[in-house]
Order: structure tokens, then C-alpha cells, then sequence
């Protein structure tokens, strides 16, 4: 008998509880139960069929194939005695196959760096920090016809990435076990070393968008990944000049001028010209933009006086494109994100939402860095962009790039640090990010690996993918991006 006809009969024999049929059929060795993704199994778990669960649970074939996590939660909602069943079944199922959950190097790694404890990482916490948000004012400006105004509606690249159950998983996953380990000398000067000649160029705005969409193409699991696009829109226009656009009676002058006495949020990019001159030339190449370029979402500080009394104070502006609210073909979302800063230059933050759950992840390697006003912004304009998902209260993160702090090395790895967690986010998405940090950090104190070294691996790991030369640069962007 044809074995697609031979499983559909064990279906029936399910759904009717024709026990001695279905044992029949197998006790079959060359019959595979595990056929459209182990429906069998789940047919009879949803249809209450307690011997034939039992039946398909002791088979190899089932037992080492299915999705726990996915019978577990069918299993709630049949009987205590079949929940049970299936979470036996996955502990014998972890006892097996212990030695490839947990794999363990054959030389012990001896950091020479230092091992931070979770309790030296501070939190920051902001004292009532719902008063203080009522306080907060911004001003919100919408473009409806952005292509009227600009001449060009403003799209970033956008990725989609398919649904992917096999990697989905409610158990925390990490990467340390696919990472070859260096030990590096304590106290050691970076100034001649590969590390420190690569650190800054991986940072560059235009270089490390290449490296998210290759974790995303990696692990992108029912994914839509937005990333910077260049223009040549403002190719004939000075970005500096001063324009002016009505908002029904309201007139904002200067699109791209920062001087005012408010907080705001525009639904248009923040443009910047193309700096990198080794990077003009391919990509025009390849045919491709290379005037401009702007940021999916941005974060722009400063430094302004405000009334009577010509006060000092700091605002902010946050710049984001439409697309990244109006696209909403997958169930997650992630974007990288830039931070202004009026004194200490630029700084990487990123963005993950899930739209079925409607919960938006803001997360900042190094959130301690901002000051409580721009957390306070931060969170209220994600609120206001996104007004009906709930926003992480990301202020809470312990902050993993306090590290530098403790091994007084050199600064500028936020984009490392910020692409770890996002790599670990894409292994956990079922776990929040803020827990995922919290985890991560245990689990090398655990295995007396230091979080800094993993780092410097981590940047070592992203210089490998992505090439320093030009055209190479290029020719592997519009591989993966397009």
C-alpha cells in the first residue's frame, strides 16, 4: 500500500480509537509515523486517544522527531494524564540526548579577563517614573504625502524571512558552543592588534546593516528585517538649507534644523551624505544608490534654551520611516536604531516587535549611558509610534556593556554588543530580551568565561563576515539585501 494512503488510514484509525488497527499499522519498521510534521501524534493527543499517544510517544521514530514544546501545549488542553505522557516523554527525550544539549569543550577555557558577577551590573531604575512620563511633551508630525514633499517616498530595505518552527524553542539557546575562544592577555594594548584596527569600520552606520541581515538570513524565523537604504533623492538639494512645509495652521521650518523648546517625532528619515568614498564607487557600480542614506529610526539629542529665563535644557527628536509601522506581513519585526548624542557621538540601540502578541522590544546595550530624559523619550515616542502594543520597559536592562567599564578597555563596541543580544534574541524568541541578557550573563559566569572576551570574539566573528573591501562589501549587500 502506498504509504501516504497507509497514514491516512492510521488517521483513521486515531480519530475512530481503533487501538489494535493503529498498532498494526505501526509495528510496521518500514512505515513512518512521523509524516506531515507528526500529525499523527497530534491528531491523537487533540482527539484524547491515550494508548495510541502512549504507542507513538514510545516510538523512536516519533519520540526523537517531534516538537516537544508544540505537544506540550496541545497537551494542556486534552487531559492531565496525556500531559503528563508527553512530559515524561520529553525528559526521557533530554536524558538521551544530554550529551549534544550540553556540549562541553575538551580543553577547559581559562580566561585571563575578569569574571563580572550579575550583581555589579546596575540597574537603572526611574524613581516614579510614571509621574515623570506625564511630564514628558511631544509633538508628533505627519507627512501624509511624503513623495510631494521630498520628491521620493522614503522605504529602507525590507527583508522577509519565513516561519521556522525547528528553531523555535521556550528553553534558553546560546552560541557559545559554536564559538572558537581566544585567550587574550589581560592588561593587553589593542592599538597594534587586528581587534582594534577592525572595532571602528565594523561601526560604520553604511557596515554593520550587512551583518543584521546575515544573522536574520541565519535565523530570521517568520521575520521582516528593515535596514538603511541609500538615495539619490537630495543628490541636487543642500541638506542644510532651511525648508518649510505646512501642517494645517502649524509651520515647521527646517525639516532637518534640531533648534526648538520641544520633543518631537517625525515620520520621515534623518538623511546623512555617504561618507565612505570607498564604498561610492562599487555601489554605483552595481548600480546601486550612493548619495545619501538615512536610518530606519533614529534618535537625535541636544543641547537648546528654552523661556523666559533662557534655561539650558536637553530635548530630542526621533526620526522613523512609515514602512516600519506599515508592515506587517510576518510576525516579527527588527530594525536597528541610532542614538544622537549631543557630546559623546553615536550609539547602537535596536528594535524587535511581535506583532501577534503586539509587544514592542526597545533594547540599548548600555542603557545606563542615557540620561532619565531620554529614556522618558524613548519609551513615550515608541508608545506614540506604536499605540496599540505594549513597549518593554527597557530601562530595566542591566546594561551588558558596563563591562568596558570594569576592564577599562577601549569604547565604540556597542555595535558588537548590541548584535550579540540580538543574535541570542533570534535563538530565543520566546523569551524577552531584558531576561535573555540576564541569562546570558549568568551562563558565563557560570562557565568562568568573561563577557568581555566573548565580546571580542563576537567582533572577531563579525569582521570574518563582513569584507573590508569595497566591492566585495557591495557585491555581498546586494547578494543579501535584495
Amino acid at each position: 500500500m502506498d504509504e501516504k494512503k497507509k497514514f491516512k488510514e492510521l488517521l483513521k484509525y486515531i480519530e475512530t480509537g481503533n487501538n489494535k488497527q493503529a498498532k498494526r499499522i505501526l509495528e510496521d519498521s518500514s512505515f513512518n509515523p512521523t509524516l506531515d510534521d507528526n500529525e499523527a501524534i497530534k491528531v491523537a493527543i487533540d482527539d484524547v486517544r491515550g494508548e495510541i499517544t502512549k504507542m507513538l510517544l514510545n516510538d523512536p521514530r516519533v519520540s526523537n522527531s517531534v516538537n516537544y514544546e508544540e505537544l506540550i501545549e496541545l497537551a494542556k488542553s486534552s487531559t492531565k494524564v496525556i500531559l503528563k505522557m508527553v512530559e515524561d516523554s520529553y525528559e526521557l527525550y533530554k536524558m538521551r540526548n544530554l550529551n549534544n544539549l550540553k556540549p562541553t569543550s575538551p580543553v577547559e577555557y581559562k580566561t585571563a579577563r575578569k569574571i563580572i558577577k550579575p550583581h555589579l551590573f546596575g540597574i537603572s531604575k526611574i524613581e516614579d517614573f510614571q509621574v515623570l512620563l506625564e511630564k514628558v511633551k511631544i509633538e508628533r508630525f505627519e507627512i501624509k504625502d511624503l513623495k510631494k514633499v521630498f520628491g521620493s517616498y522614503f522605504k529602507p530595505i525590507i527583508s522577509v524571512f519565513p516561519k521556522n518552527d525547528l528553531i523555535k524553542s521556550k528553553e534558553f539557546k546560546t552560541f557559545l558552543c559554536d564559538f572558537e575562544l581566544f585567550n587574550w592577555k589581560s592588561g593587553e594594548s589593542y592599538e597594534d592588534t587586528f581587534m582594534h584596527r577592525t572595532r571602528f569600520d565594523i561601526s560604520y552606520r553604511m557596515i554593520y546593516p550587512l551583518f543584521t541581515t546575515y544573522l536574520s538570513r541565519l535565523l530570521g524565523n517568520d521575520l521582516t528585517l528593515f535596514t538603511l537604504n541609500t538615495s539619490s533623492v537630495y543628490q541636487e538639494i543642500n541638506v542644510n538649507e532651511l525648508y518649510s512645509y505646512n501642517f494645517g495652521d502649524l509651520k515647521i521650518k527646517n525639516f532637518f534644523d534640531v533648534e526648538g523648546c520641544s520633543n518631537r517625532i517625525y515620520n520621515f528619515p534623518q538623511v546623512l551624505n555617504m561618507d565612505l568614498k570607498y564604498l561610492i564607487d562599487p555601489l554605483r557600480t552595481f548600480g546601486l544608490e550612493y548619495w545619501h542614506y538615512y536610518e530606519v529610526i533614529n534618535v537625535l539629542e541636544f543641547k537648546t534654551k528654552c523661556g523666559k529665563e533662557n534655561k539650558e535644557i536637553f530635548l530630542y527628536n526621533l526620526n522613523y520611516c512609515d514602512s516600519l509601522i506599515k508592515e506587517k506581513s510576518t510576525r516579527y519585526s527588527l530594525s536597528n536604531c541610532i542614538i544622537n548624542y549631543e557630546k559623546r557621538g553615536n550609539h547602537y540601540t535596536f528594535l524587535f516587535i511581535d506583532h501577534e502578541l503586539k509587544i514592542v522590544e526597545y533594547y540599548d546595550p548600555y542603557v545606563i549611558l542615557n540620561k532619565t530624559e531620554c529614556n522618558l523619550f524613548i519609551y513615550k515616542s515608541l508608545q506614540e509610534i506604536f499605540k496599540e502594543y505594549t513597549v518593554n520597559k527597557f530601562w530595566e536592562s542591566l546594561s551588558i556593556q558596563k563591562t568596558e567599564e570594569f576592564e577599562k578597555d577601549e569604547t565604540a563596541f556597542c555595535v558588537k554588543w548590541g548584535h550579540m543580544m540580538m543574535h541570542l534574541k533570534l535563538l530565543n524568541l520566546n523569551i524577552p530580551i531584558i531576561e535573555i541578557e540576564k541569562k546570558f550573563i549568568l551562563e558565563c559566569k557560570n562557565k568562568n568565561i568573561s563577557l568581555y572576551e566573548v565580546m571580542l570574539n563576537y567582533t572577531y566573528f563579525m569582521r570574518r563576515i563582513i569584507p573590508k573591501n569595497g566591492y566585495k562589501f557591495v557585491k555581498l549587500r546586494k547578494l543579501l539585501m535584495f
